[in-house]
């Protein structure tokens, strides 16, 4: 389960005539206009298939490229829902690949006020930039960026654990050839990491760091096989 979104993003990242049309006539249909000095970069669905109501509109407000020819990124993303726009959270990002896309999922299909949102290059090896938002009527949060990776399998990948429709929790999961290990070429390291709680009390989120930041609670080692298994 865990680098099932990173897979569904590689692969919806070959949209199809029926995703571009529907984007382009609901940017009609609900009169969305281009903002003075902003560019509309895509259009953003959480469930395609049955809810083209939710969804994100992404608007550029700034690109800037640093002395080592970084491009970084300012973006406004706006959340609309049933024809409404619900609000806005303005996100950044440091080394924005230009030939990024976009995807969005449900974080839980039971609970679409928690989504994901995903923007990278998306092909094997590439870093993807994560956004964990709740939405609620007229109420948008940014709860948690992070960052992931997968290369053939192995890289670094954030879970997502949700209890209830109040309280999730989460791990930052690293996966890596064990470079000690001669006896098999699929065995690897696991490590856990970067534990974190959010709670919901009145209409807002709080976000609690349970273990120490950027630092391995849990070391283990696994086959290929058997991690990809879990």
């Amino acid at each position: 389960m865990r680098i099932i979104i990173l897979t569904l993003f590689i692969f919806i990242s070959c949209k199809n005539e029926e995703i571009v049309s529907t984007k382009n006539n609901i940017a009609k249909e609900n009169k969305i206009i281009k903002e003075t000095n902003k560019e509309v970069l895509d259009t953003i669905f959480f469930d395609f298939e049955n809810n083209k109501s939710d969804f994100v509109v992404v608007n550029l407000l700034e690109k800037k490229f640093n002395e080592d020819s970084i491009c970084n990124v300012e973006m406004k993303l706006d959340f609309w829902n049933n024809k409404s726009k619900i609000g806005s959270e303005t996100i950044q990002i440091n080394g924005f690949d230009e030939n990024s896309e976009f995807f969005g999922i449900y974080l839980d299909s039971l609970n679409p006020s928690l989504k994901t949102i995903h923007i990278g290059y998306p092909a094997c090896a590439y870093q993807q930039n994560g956004f964990l938002f709740y939405t609620n009527n007229n109420n948008v949060q940014l709860l948690y960026q992070f960052m992931e990776f997968s290369d053939s399998g192995w890289g670094s990948y954030v879970e997502f654990f949700p209890t209830n429709k109040n309280y999730i929790t989460s791990r930052r999961t690293n996966f890596s050839p064990d470079e000690n290990d001669s006896t098999k070429e699929d065995m690897g390291i696991v490590e856990y990491l970067d534990s974190l709680t959010f709670s919901l009390k009145n209409n807002t989120w709080k976000v609690n760091q349970i273990t120490p930041k950027e630092k391995v609670y849990k070391r283990e080692k696994k086959s290929f096989e058997e991690f990809h298994k879990q």
